[in-house]
């Protein structure tokens, strides 16, 4: 029984020590889950007009003894959706009748360890364009006229085994893998590459660039942001070739900084009245920040030219202990006369948002640690970890497109709720409390209301 609010203080005055309510257990042989809502989120991939393409990636099994390719991917799926941090966490579902009622008998982590080894190269290529095409898909859900603005970069993963496929030491000496990932400005992941943990940042960077944008026309228009390591021929001419537009920290190789400090005009940075209140309520003075540019060209061509957009901060150097300019530089494409340089340097560092998504698959879909010995089943095995991304992305999108909710939050909203199965009429329902039930169905309804055959299909 709840004690009454106004009852409280005179209940506790009354006790000597603290004693919560007295609550029973009993058994019941009822089939329960605890994961309730990862039914009808899964039913939303199954149900998608790409499903056909998904299962089409999956190596074919050859025993007749062996579960069907499908059910390990969508079980597997199914794990990177609850968040589930290695192929022993998925035994857990050997005790969801959800799982068990959808799927039958799991597979042991070793039978799926035997199927992700099972990905040849043709099918690692498959599932590669898939999730492009399933990026290119849940950005159509969301927003279907939206130009395309990519983040690349690349991130370590440190390991604790010896004998993993690919293990080496990083430029700071981190011992584990390198991947190489391209994410869109709403979340969506379109690429992965897992390599040897000494490959550098832009190795593999232009493929993927070609990649990511082939779906589009060359005057359509796209957008790249990347870092300073993306900073050379290769990827600026991929990007010319597919007709981007880009943004590119100037890395110091291409003799960017002499010409900054020679630059004679420099407009202030414009605080809006927001950042100034906040600066005024920490009784802090805005940094001073001037801004310039000068046109590069640079020495692998003699027809290209290219903007250094320069942004220089007054600050203090503890090296000398005095203030002095620290200068940042941009090279990019954009035309200056249609984006200040101002607009250029806010869009450049919203390239943050790429470290966001790095950060969502390390944590939320634990891809700091990958299961295999072979390079090419981990590989598959992070594919699958931004295919789940992807679908929970969108179904954070399509409930909150302002401010949607990161996987470990929106599970707690769709994921993990109680549900008990019955049968009726020699069918299985899943039953849900009626709020969570609203709460589902406002979500299907979202996601059939959204275009879902204007997708363009990638090579």
């Amino acid at each position: 029984m709840v004690r009454r609010k106004g009852k409280l203080q005179e209940w506790a005055s009354s006790q000597t020590e603290y004693h919560p309510n007295e609550m029973g257990y009993e058994a019941t042989d009822e089939d329960l889950t605890a994961t309730g809502g990862l039914g009808p989120i899964l039913d939303l991939f199954i149900e998608s007009p790409l499903f056909a393409e998904f299962c089409k990636s999956l190596p074919g099994r050859v025993s007749n003894n062996s579960y069907d390719t499908e059910i390990f991917a969508l079980v597997l799926l199914a794990g990177f959706i609850v968040g589930f941090d290695c192929l022993d966490d998925l035994e857990h579902f050997q005790n969801n009748p959800l799982i068990i009622e959808r799927f039958g008998l799991v597979p042991t982590p070793k039978a799926f360890g035997d199927w992700l080894r099972a990905f040849d190269v043709e099918h690692v290529m498959k599932l590669k364009a898939f999730l492009r095409h399933h990026a290119q898909f849940s950005r159509i859900k969301i927003d279907a006229k939206a130009s395309l603005t990519v983040d690349i970069d690349s991130t370590i993963h440190i390991q604790h085994a010896v004998q993993m496929e690919g293990l080496d030491f990083d430029y700071k000496g981190n011992w584990g893998l390198s991947s190489l990932s391209c994410s869109d400005e709403m979340g969506f992941s379109h690429a992965l590459e897992l390599r040897s943990g000494n490959t550098f940042s832009s190795v593999g960077a232009p493929d993927m660039i070609r990649e990511v944008f082939s779906h589009l026309k060359y005057t359509d228009e796209k957008l790249l942001r990347a870092d300073s390591a993306f900073c050379n021929q290769e990827c600026v001419e991929e990007c010319v070739r597919a007709g981007a537009k880009f943004t590119i920290t100037a890395h110091g190789n291409i003799g960017w900084e002499p010409k900054a400090k020679s630059i004679t005009e420099w407009a202030e940075w414009q605080w809006s009245l927001e950042e100034l209140k906040i600066f005024a309520e920490n009784e802090k003075t805005p940094p001073r920040i001037e801004l310039g540019s000068f046109l590069y060209q640079p020495g692998w061509s003699e027809l290209l030219r290219f903007y250094v957009v320069v942004k220089r901060t007054w600050k203090y150097d503890p090296e000398i202990k005095e203030e002095r300019w620290f200068y940042y530089g941009v090279l990019t494409n954009l035309d200056l006369l249609r984006n200040s340089l101002q607009n250029v340097m806010i869009f450049h560092h919203r390239r943050s948002n790429a470290e966001n998504v790095i950060r969502e698959h390390k944590y939320a879909l634990d891809l700091k640690h990958f299961p295999c010995k072979k390079l090419r089943a981990n590989q598959v095995y992070g594919l699958f970890a931004l295919i789940a991304h992807n679908h929970l992305r969108t179904v954070a999108l399509l409930d909150n497109r302002e401010r949607p909710l990161y996987a470990k939050r929106l599970r707690f909203k769709f994921i993990f709720h109680p549900g008990r199965i019955v049968t009726h009429a020699r069918s299985q329902i899943l039953k849900l409390a009626t709020r969570v039930k609203k709460e589902i169905d406002a979500m299907v309804i979202a996601w059939a209301g959204t275009r879902t055959t204007a997708l363009a299909r990638g090579g």
